[in-house]
């Protein structure tokens, strides 16, 4: 951290106030940020080291907020201008002529960056645009802006201390009202337009245009709406500002402003109420997860979206419910609202929305136990996403090709494909890194890599891609994945070290999955973790605790076989007749397994049963069941289940 000339500077200044000083590495992160927020000005820096001996790090960290009164004060032999940051501030704005004092004011209501087009349409005061041009020359050249050129437009900056004087500065000043009128009437005219060219520009043309604008928008939003006089502008601004929300993963600043909007006693217009409670809908989808807050808003937004027509609000609303349905297990409900999208889609001519409502009629399919019929669908999906690259890529909310390769990588595994499988499960996740999008990249890793690793229990595997998708989703404020990554972390440290999990772990994991509402039976993991005698009694109670409120595993499910499997090996073998029954339940569940197609499954009962019919003397029946099942499995050498299987055959042989 010290090769960085700021935070020296820092340092030593700091050790001639106290020269005892030394930094630890929580207080490095503190001078890290002290420094940057003080963009690296070594007045600044040296008066803020001044502060540290009766401040320590942290206070003067905390200070920066207001860092004009606390930056007084420093080396007392500086000339008096130089004794305090603001006197240094004040004396070299005072340099400036009228226009460029005035046009310095206007810049600092941006957030961000701000190209010349911005600066002319906000600080311009009323001059053409190379006056405007002139004037950013002049401050560029006073060292009072900075300039960035890595786009494919030049952008300037203010250093944030000097923002905050100039905003100091204009919020006095008789032109503060019209300035930040512009600046709000820039910001909407520019979501309008990202809106538009979100549905026809690449996805990194689109960020590379737009990326630093969304500070701005809050910006905006928090001073409109708020207030009686500007809320419909505020209404409107978020509205068209539903791209920033998706494109960069701000789903959780989405739900904030939506529900100020919506929560006003002044209520809104129906067509504005439609839009906001489909953004509603689409933030609290990835950000909370199927709680039943996210339900509501798709259904008033299908409902609104009937009343006025709007055919594209109905296949977002028809999506929303559909994930919904799928994520609190309830798969009639998701195969019905597939469908309707496919019959909406179709009605509308829309090829693309067909492509999607095919894969999610698909998704619902293998979720009820529906493998072949699933991957058919999946597979024609997949084909045309690859020859006609939507312009769009995340409208239905991510991209829908990674999407569909991470569940036909489940649905390779269910059918005996277990290489296959993960080889797929990885392509989803280099696809998804490439379009640089949070939800895409934590819905592959979760639907994709971390369940297939997990049917091949690859606990490292699990483990690793596990805490990728913790820390995106947490980057991201994507409640749902990351609780879905902290279950599938569990999992996994409780086959490779079980006494790191302690009751206090699973309470927490828990109380994050009922927050989220997580569907107990989504997966098999809590299924399986719910007897396993590795984890601690209390861990074992608290999760038995949540089987039974969740009540029995559905039958018409994708992995009904494997928890039919769970409940026989789990069994009590108290009386003579238990090892018969449990013998019967896995004979029942082998059976379920071959008439869904799901040769993954089966072949992990076989195993469990051949085990069994062994242990009771009948050998050549465990043989012949193992050769029979293992005759039909296409590829399971990625398979623990197919290595065991072949090490217990060689045994019997």
């Amino acid at each position: 951290m010290q090769a960085y000339p700021a935070v020296q500077l820092f340092l030593e200044r700091v050790t001639a106030h106290m020269h005892a000083f030394s930094c630890d590495d929580s207080e490095a992160v503190a001078v890290a940020s002290i420094c940057r927020q003080l963009d690296g000005m070594p007045l600044a820096i040296e008066l803020a080291a001044a502060r540290v001996p009766t401040l320590d790090i942290q206070g003067v960290l905390a200070g920066l907020t207001d860092r004009f009164r606390m930056l007084t004060g420093g080396r007392r032999n500086a000339p008096q201008r130089h004794q305090t940051l603001r006197a240094t501030v004040t004396w070299s704005v005072s340099l400036l002529n009228d226009d460029e004092r005035r046009f310095l004011y206007g810049l600092s209501t941006f957030a961000s960056t701000f190209t010349i087009e911005a600066a002319h349409a906000v600080a311009g005061c009323g001059g053409d645009h190379w006056q405007s041009a002139d004037l950013l020359s002049s401050l560029v050249e006073k060292s009072l802006l900075q300039t960035d050129f890595t786009g494919r437009l030049a952008c300037y900056r203010l250093l944030e201390t000097l923002r905050e004087y100039a905003r100091e500065q204009l919020c006095a000043s008789e032109e503060s009202g019209p300035v930040l009128s512009r600046h709000a009437a820039w910001f909407l005219e520019c979501s309008q337009q990202a809106l538009a060219d979100w549905k026809r520009m690449p996805t990194w043309e689109w960020r590379a245009a737009y990326r630093h604008d969304a500070n701005d928008i809050r910006s905006v939003l928090s001073r409109t709406l708020g207030k009686v006089e500007s809320r419909e502008f505020g209404i409107e601004l978020l509205v068209t500002a539903i791209p920033f929300w998706v494109e960069f993963s701000m789903l959780e600043d989405c739900r904030h402003w939506v529900s100020l909007a919506l929560d006003h006693p002044s209520g809104v217009d129906a067509r504005h109420e439609m839009s906001l409670r489909a953004a509603l809908g689409a933030s609290l989808t990835w950000a909370r997860g199927p709680i039943p807050e996210t339900g509501i808003a798709w259904e008033r937004a299908l409902t609104l979206a009937h009343t006025m027509g709007n055919r594209e609000i109905e296949l977002q609303a028809r999506y929303g419910l559909w994930l919904y349905g799928l994520r609190t297990g309830n798969h009639e409900m998701a195969l019905e609202e597939a469908n309707a999208k496919l019959d909406a889609a179709n009605a509308a001519h829309d090829i693309e929305a067909v492509t999607v409502a095919r894969r999610i009629v698909g998704v619902s399919l293998h979720a009820g136990g529906d493998q072949t019929a699933a991957r058919e669908l999946i597979e024609v999906s997949l084909h045309w996403h690859e020859h006609h690259p939507p312009h769009a890529p995340f409208r239905f909310g991510l991209g829908q090709h990674a999407a569909g390769l991470a569940f036909l990588s489940r649905i390779l595994w269910l059918q005996g494909h277990s290489g296959q499988a993960m080889a797929t499960a990885q392509l989803a996740v280099e696809q998804a890194s490439k379009l640089d999008h949070a939800c895409t990249l934590c819905c592959v890793l979760a639907e994709g890599l971390c369940m297939t690793a997990m049917l091949n229990r690859d606990f490292a595997k699990v483990q690793v891609s596990a805490r990728t998708l913790i820390e995106t989703a947490t980057r991201h404020g994507l409640q749902f994945w990351k609780t879905y990554g902290e279950l599938f972390e569990f999992w996994a440290i409780a086959r490779n070290e079980p006494s790191t999990l302690t009751a206090d772990r699973t309470s927490a994991l828990v109380a994050a999955l009922e927050r989220t509402c997580f569907d107990f039976h989504y997966t098999p993991i809590l299924v399986d973790l719910v007897d396993d005698e590795r984890l601690d009694r209390h861990s074992r109670a608290i999760l038995s605790a949540v089987a039974h409120k969740a009540g029995p595993a559905p039958r018409r499910h994708w992995a009904a076989p494997e928890f039919m499997r769970i409940g026989a090996v789990t069994m009590k073998n108290d009386a003579p007749t238990d090892a018969a029954q449990a013998e019967r339940r896995l004979s029942n569940a082998l059976e379920h397994a071959k008439a869904c197609g799901a040769y993954g499954w089966e072949l992990r009962v076989a195993v469990d049963l051949a085990e069994r019919l062994a242990h009771r003397a009948r050998g050549d029946e465990a043989r012949t069941l193992l050769q029979d099942v293992l005759s039909r499995i296409p590829d399971g050498s990625a398979s623990v289940d197919w290595r065991d299987s072949q090490a217990l055959l060689d045994s019997l042989q």
